[in-house]
């Protein structure tokens, strides 16, 4: 196919080449257009944030957004690498919050969204708590106007309880 064949490479070589922040960021969203799990590798790397390679956060939010199309393709490549950032409390929270959005959106499993709404009675990072209470609140609150949201609106219902109430 020519995306793979062609257009993923003349990608790979822009974000290589490219200087500027604004480049890559703009490279990084091409990626996620694609659609392709093809693009897992090459952006695992940036995501994970190699250090004196790809450790500008910005850049590292995008290429996570830019896995939007794969995560539902291929849900079970994508979520357990999103739990693993959401997850991990080293992890600068603007990339924790990034990959959190993602894993909800992209219909994680209820024991995930279970996970992350218990999580708030113990995360160390005050934003991230507030991100994942919003957001999971948000969520419940959205009007089911397609069965794609009903489902998501059931799994924030269901973890809803278990968030730890605004302070």
């Amino acid at each position: 196919p020519v995306v793979i064949d062609e257009f993923l490479p003349w990608l790979v070589r822009e974000l290589e080449s490219s200087q500027s922040t604004t480049d890559r960021i703009v490279t990084l969203a091409a990626f996620g257009s694609l659609g392709v799990d093809e693009i897992v590798p090459i952006l695992l790397p940036i995501i994970r944030g190699t250090p004196g390679k790809f450790d500008d956060t910005a850049e590292r939010v995008r290429a996570i957004l830019s896995l939007h199309r794969v995560a539902f393709v291929v849900p079970e490549k994508i979520h357990p690498i999103l739990v693993n950032l959401a997850s991990n409390t080293a992890e600068r929270a603007e990339v924790r919050m990034a990959a959190m959005s993602l894993l909800f959106m992209s219909n994680a499993p209820q024991s995930i969204w279970q996970k992350f709404a218990s999580s708030t009675w113990f995360e160390p990072n005050r934003q991230v708590a507030a991100f994942t209470r919003s957001l999971i609140g948000s969520i419940t609150n959205m009007p089911p106007s397609v069965p794609y949201l009903e489902e998501l609106i059931k799994k924030a219902n269901v973890a809803w309880p278990m968030v730890k109430p605004a302070p």
